[in-house]
């Protein structure tokens, strides 16, 4: 069973919870109040009788702002001739400004973690100033209390928060950008009626991003100023997280460092920035011998999340944890002029703490996940307390937890032997060309996995 008082149903609007009197939500809950809410999306949805241009409203926080990026794409799919306008968060502007089936942007959102009235009084402005015929809004800090003087039809995420818990409780693939797309499939469906729709049979959803030539050339020029050769293994890690709930202490991070120097297969390792847990890259290291710290570079604390984002196209392996920029390396990279081929070979390690891999993690073993978009593995490592569940997740950024320990459950030296394994497997430059189900059958043929180490595969 899953607590009413999650921080999440906080946000719903109170009706939508009246259905149930229990003190707290069973999978017979979820179900109906999201069928409820359909219907009223529904009536909503027959009033719309033209559709020129949609606006689509993402969560506050960057990682949001990428992994909406599908369903938008599946919407233009379908819409072809509708113009889509995209509000999401400031940070990530460099990225998603280039891509092509976005017709406007709007990178106006600031991160918080709670209700923000500057956030509000961007998104009204924008509201006023455009007239558009159907408004997405997936931030849920934004009710209908807050847009009783907009006329505009404007759908809210109430039903796809209720999807979310109902698939995570039925054990089925429950993935925020999934999830989405999903959602979004079923409401063209409700518009199929009015509205002139695309056939979708064919179509599979990816997560796009531009990059210009420039900072494509700047991170290839970085790697080879520190002594890194671009056709041998190079591994990112990435220790900084935005919450204490997600962020691993950094004896995990010195042993898994220590196992990769000693691997001649791994040609550098470079630490990516903290933002949050300062200087947490470099303590790591302050304890290495000389020897293991030779192969070990910094990113450059000042350097542009684009910069990021063309460096890690260029590395074997990411690992992070449960924050923006894993989505970032998962997404397909492109030179925005396409005169540069980016790689999109990186193997993604995720290691999720308080958080469950299920809603936001990549892992191309498990069908209870979504593979990366990267023509190369992805793959989790999870902490498995028995206190866990899905308040963790929903709540990691303000959530208190007495315990804390989750980290004490992920083992370094399991990470490491995957990896290895990884590295001894494949070549990133020979093996993949270009015929990525014959890679993954490979990949499922030659890479064995640890039982010790599997979370959330099924065997």
């Amino acid at each position: 069973m899953i607590q009413k008082p999650l921080d999440l149903l906080k946000l719903i609007p109170p009706k939508y919870l009246k259905v149930t009197s229990n003190l707290t939500l069973n999978l017979l809950d979820f179900i109906s109040i999201s069928k409820i809410i359909r219907k009223k999306e529904k009536r909503i949805l027959n009033n719309v009788k033209k559709l020129h241009r949609v606006l689509v409203v993402a969560d506050y926080n960057i990682g949001d702002s990428l992994l909406i990026l599908p369903a938008v794409g599946t919407l233009k799919y379908y819409l072809k001739d509708v113009e889509i306008d995209y509000i999401f968060n400031e940070g990530v502007e460099s990225l998603i400004g280039k891509i092509p089936f976005i017709s406007n942007i709007f990178p106006i959102f600031s991160s918080s973690v709670d209700f923000s009235y500057k956030n509000l009084n961007r998104l009204i402005s924008v509201i006023k100033n455009k007239g558009y015929d159907v408004i997405f809004n997936f931030c849920p800090f934004f009710n209908e209390n807050h847009f009783k003087n907009i006329e505009i039809p404007i759908l809210y995420p109430w039903r796809l928060i209720f999807e979310i818990l109902e698939s995570y409780h039925r054990g089925d693939r429950t993935h925020i950008s999934y999830r989405i797309v999903e959602y979004i499939k079923d409401i063209i469906y409700l518009l199929r009626n009015s509205i002139k729709i695309n056939d979708l049979k064919d179509y599979k959803p990816e997560m796009k991003l531009y990059i210009d030539e420039d900072t494509i050339c700047k991170s290839r020029e970085f790697l080879r100023a520190n002594g890194l050769d671009l056709s041998r293994n190079i591994i990112f890690i990435h220790p900084d997280s935005s919450s204490k709930y997600t962020f691993i202490n950094g004896d995990f991070y010195k042993k898994l460092i220590y196992r990769l120097s000693c691997n001649d297969k791994v040609g550098g390792i470079i630490l990516g920035p903290t933002y949050n847990f300062r200087n947490i890259n470099r303590r790591i290291c302050h304890y290495l011998k000389t020897k293991y710290r030779n192969k070990v570079i910094y990113f450059p604390e000042d350097a542009s999340i684009e910069f990021f984002a063309a460096l890690v196209d260029c590395c074997s392996v990411y690992i992070g944890l449960d924050t923006g920029p894993i989505h970032i390396v998962a997404a397909k990279k492109f030179g925005y002029n396409k005169k540069t081929p980016l790689n999109n070979r990186t193997a993604i390690v995720g290691l999720y703490k308080a958080s469950d891999s299920r809603i936001y993690g990549y892992d191309s073993f498990s069908n209870l996940h979504i593979d990366s978009y990267q023509n190369a593995p992805a793959r989790v490592f999870e902490a498995k307390p028995r206190c866990k569940s899905i308040s963790c997740t929903l709540q990691k950024i303000i959530r208190t937890c007495k315990y804390n320990y989750c980290d004490r459950l992920l083992d370094a030296d399991k990470v490491y032997i995957y990896i290895k394994n990884i590295l001894d497997k494949y070549d990133k430059n020979v093996l993949y060309q270009g015929n990525s189900e014959l890679f993954r059958q490979i990949l499922h043929k030659h890479i064995v996995l640890d039982e010790g180490c599997i979370s959330n595969i099924e065997k």
